[in-house]
């Protein structure tokens, strides 16, 4: 009498039911894992980059460079992972890489260079046209990510040059070999890195923006007249810039023409003379030259 009003559920309906809540179910259970992947890796790279702050803490109380987990570190010296947090959210010890002069420096600020380079490769597994090339870098930190394979080369400390190439994420490359898993999975390290630059640029108030070697030096006028440096007219107190392996001959002006010969100097001069690193020197005349 109640016709169809009067009908229950029948099994047709509460098959559909069923079906759309699993695909809900299993929507959000996809959901859910991406959630926590997304989690996971964020809170790692906020576990690198703590730990890389601590170790920079560090080199600005001692003037140097912690030790590795693995190294025998004499009092006061520490290791890096009693300095932060150096476990990722995957349960993995992270990984430190350091270039070994700047932890046996009494004077870290007196350092030029390093052999750790770092090559940003982006998607090209072979790096063959890296994106860019940082030199001098002073110390690495990474996780190995979710996949738990260590995919960029280099541990502990180094004291013979070392190339550490990081790549865009999930590309197919593996620059660390030593597991013997190379290129099987999808790059996933979450790296950071500080330059010798960037150390000296906190440590060292304004010093660290020379690196003899590799920062060219102003070479400033002192002679009281113009001169000709390879041919440039430069005043008295104005600076001419000489970069790495330069070689600078200096002659008297005569109504702005270079004549005579009031000496040389080279590049290996000016850093001999820059006794407070600033890469600032004067030149005095004939080959002498002192520092500014």
């Amino acid at each position: 009498m109640g016709g169809l009003r009067g009908r229950g559920i029948g099994l047709v309906e509460i098959a559909v039911i069923l079906v759309v809540i699993g695909i809900l179910l299993s929507i959000g259970a996809g959901l859910f894992k991406v959630l926590v992947k997304n989690t996971k890796f964020v809170e790692s790279k906020e576990v690198v980059l703590s730990l890389k702050e601590a170790i920079l803490g560090y080199a600005l109380t001692r003037g140097k460079l912690p030790c590795d987990s693995t190294e025998t570190c004499s009092s006061p010296q520490k290791r890096f992972n009693e300095l932060a947090r150096a476990v990722d959210s995957w349960g993995n010890p992270l990984i430190y890489l350091y270039w070994g002069q700047l932890r046996d420096t009494s004077d870290l600020c007196s350092e030029t260079s390093t052999g750790i380079t770092v090559r940003l490769c982006g998607g090209d597994p072979s790096c063959t046209s890296p994106l860019q090339i940082i030199s001098d870098v002073a110390f690495v930190v990474l996780s190995k990510g979710e996949n738990r394979n260590k995919q960029t080369a280099g541990t502990g400390r180094q004291d013979s040059a070392i190339t550490v190439n990081i790549y865009e994420y999930g590309t197919n490359a593996d620059d660390d070999t030593s597991d013997g898993d190379a290129s099987q999975e999808g790059y996933d390290d979450i790296v950071e890195y500080v330059t010798l630059y960037q150390l000296k640029d906190k440590l060292c108030q304004g010093t660290a923006q020379c690196i003899h070697g590799t920062s060219p030096i102003t070479v400033f006028n002192n002679t009281g007249g113009t001169r000709c440096f390879n041919g440039t007219l430069v005043g008295n107190g104005v600076g001419y810039q000489v970069n790495p392996g330069d070689s600078v001959t200096v002659r008297f002006t005569l109504f702005s023409f270079c004549v005579g010969n009031d000496g040389s100097f080279t590049y290996s001069d000016a850093v001999t003379a820059d006794a407070d690193g600033d890469c600032q020197v004067n030149y005095d005349g004939g080959g002498s030259l002192s520092d500014r």
